[in-house]
């Protein structure tokens, strides 16, 4: 009775954790010209579409993502308009932006880490531009910004978002 009893707990607690497995995020498409891009965002953020792609917050507004659209031509349009966002929130670049590049799930990405202020405080503020390598030149900006705090607090959903990229060409 006792080991019939424990196998149907433990049956019931692998179908609990198989129909929760893939529910701790949701898909979002970002159109890139003709191609997309589908990016997991954890359920527990509020997601918005904004003119080039979404934005992305978590509940307690520790960090932000954007994901947007773009082509080379785009880039200075885009930096700044980011530039004048950030400065209206009283965000302060502090330093020399850090570049690397690193590839990540076969695609090739540049990190860019901007040292900053807001309000005084030290802040996190990172571009990730993801190249698919499609010939008609549209790639991804991810960009976040955070407290130091909420930066490492939410590093695993961060993760999420960035390993979970897929890219799909027309």
């Amino acid at each position: 009775m006792i080991a019939r009893l424990a196998t149907l707990t433990f049956g019931a607690l692998l179908i609990l954790i198989a129909s929760t497995a893939g529910s701790q995020a949701r898909n979002y498409t970002v159109a890139l010209g003709k191609g997309s891009v589908t990016i997991d965002i954890p359920k527990s953020w509020d997601v918005s579409d904004i003119d080039r792609g979404l934005e992305a917050k978590t509940v307690d507004e520790e960090v932000y993502v954007w994901a947007e659209a773009y082509t080379e031509a785009q880039v200075d349009k885009i930096m700044d308009e980011h530039g004048n966002y950030f400065g209206k929130q009283g965000v302060a670049i502090t330093g020399k932006i850090k570049t690397d590049t690193r590839t990540v799930n076969g695609l090739s990405m540049k990190m860019l880490d901007v040292p900053a202020t807001w309000n005084g405080d030290r802040t996190v503020v990172q571009y990730l531009l993801v190249d698919p390598g499609w010939p008609s030149g549209w790639k991804l900006m991810l960009t976040e910004w955070a407290s130091p705090k909420g930066d490492k607090m939410y590093q695993k959903d961060l993760d999420t978002i960035m390993n979970g990229l897929t890219f799909n060409q027309k």
